[in-house]
């Protein structure tokens, strides 16, 4: 993995460019970035469905016809010619055989620039740019439900907003202002991840829901819902069935009533490390590990086996009907931001910056991670256990991937460091105003921070993730 650090010196001018060269040119009105300047400012799914409309794109006005990844034979021939023609007929998503996407020798036969987007002559990974943007905007219509405080919007039945009230209130600067580095790295807390709803994502807050809020009233018998939304009531409940019966039915294998445990071949404890990894980076609903003190549940309906309730939103009761029910503060950041590494709050940073490197994590010397002292911020049951900034449900395989990953970012580091010796004078992208002499330690570390994230996606993404699908796809053939 530190061979890709090597690597990614030589992208680091790239990233800058991007980030200084691109933002700041100035687009011209006959590219259309006039146009969808206006409408984005708008805010609302519904304009920027005109916006993708511009391209030929359609954004589905019901639920059952999003777009699910498949374009017509006639766009992917656009844009990957026969071979990705030949892709369309499979089940398989179709941009990985665009010009542009399958082979570098393909390029030139990708359309480039912005006008062949908005004229909708988009071929190559353009296309698939132009796709994901669909989705992105669908999702926004269908699928964002924002629980600390969409839900009488909802009521209302003003459910495609871009913009949401109670996730603004905090200031990241000029939209344009790229001297701010809110707009280079991503924070500590989450906030400023999302310009537009600055306080998205952020720690503490009521965790959002994919789910329509008709679905998400578990305490309600079936039909006797409350009146939520234009005079209908809800018709289903999350209770009915039990989920827990569901479970115990389906999924409890004892060897007797239930058959025999099948282990899955292509499968081993790295890949529940690697998800329990994952998981601790997007959510946590408990206080430093600590759930709701004095308050157990039944997990099975006989009372054989008790559980620690979560800690339930403190917000949602506060004026019954204009929150949804059941809600949960997280206590982290939801973002794919490695919080599990770096912290999402003073506390959880502090345990694992290195106080005599700023730009590095603390690990010892011998390549393992230290181990707390009841001096460090952080709950007594821990110490004695590795330094992290989320040491809740610690197991070895988890203590494997935090040491690794702590490595590739002292790694990074220790890299930058040599290129910046060498080109200090060097401005640190086109139209930057600064030169990468002028880098502090903590622009360091929230650079490597960017790397560490890229790479923990890319590998979750296209590598874990697909290489499993793989294996069982195979296994059932």
């Amino acid at each position: 993995m530190h061979k890709v650090s090597k690597a990614l010196i030589g992208l680091l001018s790239g990233s800058f460019f991007l980030l200084y060269g691109c933002r700041t040119a100035a687009p011209t009105e006959s590219e259309g970035e006039g146009f969808l300047k206006r409408q984005i400012i708008d805010g609302s799914a519904t304009a920027l469905s005109k916006v993708l409309e511009r391209t030929g794109a359609k954004v589905s006005k019901t639920r059952e016809g999003r777009f699910l990844g498949k374009v017509t034979e006639s766009q992917a021939k656009r844009r990957g010619g026969e071979q990705a023609l030949k892709r369309n007929k499979t089940p398989w998503i179709d941009w990985g055989a665009y010009y542009g996407s399958r082979d570098v020798k393909d390029e030139g036969k990708d359309q480039r620039g912005f006008a062949n987007i908005v004229s909708g002559a988009t071929s190559g990974h353009y296309g698939s740019l132009l796709d994901l943007e669909v989705q992105r905007v669908e999702l926004l219509k269908f699928n964002m439900y924002d629980t600390n405080g969409e839900y009488d919007d909802y009521r209302s039945g003003n459910v495609t907003k871009k913009i949401f009230p109670s996730l603004q209130g905090l200031d990241c600067g000029e939209e344009n202002d790229y001297g701010n580095k809110k707009w280079w790295f991503r924070t500590t807390d989450g906030r400023c991840n999302d310009m537009q709803n600055p306080k998205m994502g952020m720690a503490n807050l009521a965790f959002p829901r994919n789910a329509d809020f008709m679905a998400t009233f578990p305490d309600i018998e079936r039909g006797n819902g409350p009146t939520i939304k234009n005079g209908i009531k809800v018709h289903y409940a999350l209770n009915d069935p039990d989920p827990k019966k569901v479970s115990d039915i389906l999924l409890k294998r004892d060897g007797a009533n239930h058959g025999q445990y099948i282990g899955a071949p292509f499968f081993n404890l790295l890949a529940a490390f690697w998800i329990q990894f994952q998981t601790h980076d997007w959510f946590d609903h408990s206080k430093d590990g600590i759930n709701k003190p004095g308050s157990k549940m039944p997990i099975y309906n006989d009372g054989s086996l008790m559980a620690d309730r979560s800690i339930e939103n403190p917000e949602h009761d506060k004026i019954p009907g204009t929150k949804p029910p059941k809600t949960f503060q997280n206590q982290v950041t939801p973002w794919w931001d490695c919080s599990q590494l770096y912290g999402w709050n003073p506390d959880s940073s502090m345990r694992v910056r290195d106080p005599n490197d700023r730009a590095k994590l603390r690990i010892l010397a011998n390549g393992q991670l230290p181990l707390f002292v009841d001096t460090d911020p952080v709950q007594p049951r821990y110490v004695g256990q590795e330094v992290a900034a989320f040491p809740t449900n610690w197991s070895l395989g988890v203590a494997m991937f935090h040491t690794i990953f702590v490595k590739e970012h002292n790694t990074f580091v220790d890299r930058l460091r040599v290129y910046i010796r060498t080109h200090r004078d060097e401005k640190i992208g086109e139209g930057a105003k600064i030169t990468y002499g002028q880098l502090t330690d903590d622009d360091i570390f929230n650079l490597a921070r960017l790397v560490v994230v890229a790479e923990v996606a890319k590998i979750h993404t296209i590598e874990w993730t697909t290489q499993l699908l793989l294996i069982a796809l195979c296994m059932m053939l």
